[in-house]
């Protein structure tokens, strides 16, 4: 049995949960050099990478920084739901992407309709943040020594 596409980045999901997710999500690709999501500007989508590469850009000081890549298996435009707030940086893809996009709009009313869903697809975002919040932490303790 193949492992839902969905799975790895909302793990606290039932099957039957997942399908109800899986039901507003659409396949799509994106070319590389395209804006997935755009520094300063709401994302009214969230990406799951299913293959490819993004860079996470950072503008600086009049300069575009590559400050991580995302490979396949993680989910972009979370911050964004999760917050309500701008993106804090741009992602562009690195390469051709393949990707699961869900609608933002979409998604908000499946979640308002069943707590049990909204909490475990929140509680999912939540630990992909703190786990990337710690990989940062980790990166500057490290630049410190």
């Amino acid at each position: 049995m193949t492992a839902h596409p969905l799975a790895a980045v909302f793990p606290l999901l039932t099957a039957g949960q997942l399908d109800r997710l899986s039901a507003l999500a659409e396949r799509t690709t994106i070319k590389k050099g395209s804006v997935l999501v755009r520094e300063g500007h709401h994302a009214d989508t969230l990406y799951l990478i299913t293959d490819g590469v993004a860079n996470l850009i950072k503008n600086l000081a009049e300069a575009e920084i590559v400050v991580a890549e995302i490979p396949g298996g993680e989910l972009i435009g979370e911050m964004s739901f999760a917050g309500n707030f701008p993106a804090t940086a741009t992602v562009t893809a690195a390469t051709d992407i393949a990707a699961l996009q869900i609608d933002k709009a979409k998604l908000t009313a499946l979640l308002e309709g069943d707590a049990a869903l909204g909490m475990a697809v929140f509680r999912s975002i939540a630990s992909t943040l703190s786990r990337r919040l710690l990989q940062i932490t980790e990166r500057f303790a490290f630049l410190r020594v």
